[in-house]
């Protein structure tokens, strides 16, 4: 599988002399660069896919990769910033997480026959409960368990799924 290049990002140092980050997800502007803005207008312009675009020294870029790389200052050209709830407004940092692009591929499949709305859970017809699944390090369904509560499946398939990237990261709703 390819991988995906974006355009190269500013550097963490840049950023942060052109932005403050917002706690609700948006780049303030500290140093306008257009005309236009002014400091403290909220930065970028809605495109018709949903995402928020942001012009800096000329290129643009995706709002989420650039707060992103505001806050880690590491973002790669060929990472992926994915939204863990799939809503493309929600640029807060604790809802961006680094994925490769396999991973993107795979949680976007997973995404398509979901139907809880969480990440990992579906409604398993036949036992009538919440089933969390989770993909291993070699792509294929694990199953975790079936459960009454669909946010207890989705907090037991997070953790499960942590263990298989090999982090403790705990994932939260």
């Amino acid at each position: 599988m390819s991988s995906i290049l974006f355009k190269a990002l500013p550097t963490q140092a840049r950023l942060k002399f052109l932005f403050d980050y917002s706690d609700s997800g948006n780049l303030i502007w500290n140093n306008p660069q257009a005309r236009r803005c002014k400091v403290g207008d909220v930065a970028g312009t809605l495109t018709k896919k949903g995402y928020i675009h942001v012009r800096v020294d000329g290129d643009k870029h995706y709002l989420h990769r650039l707060i992103k790389q505001w806050h880690d200052g590491n973002v790669k050209q060929d990472e992926v910033i994915d939204h863990e709830d799939n809503d493309k407004s929600n640029n807060r940092i604790e809802n961006l997480q680094s994925l490769t692009n396999k991973e993107n591929v795979q949680k976007r499949n997973q995404n398509s026959n979901n139907t809880s709305g969480l990440s990992w859970v579906t409604w398993n017809k036949k036992n009538k409960k919440w089933q969390a699944q989770i993909q291993d390090e070699n792509g294929k369904l694990k199953h975790i368990g079936l459960f009454t509560n669909k946010y207890h499946a989705y907090h037991i398939a997070a953790e499960a799924t942590a263990k298989v990237k090999g982090n403790n990261r705990k994932e939260t709703l």
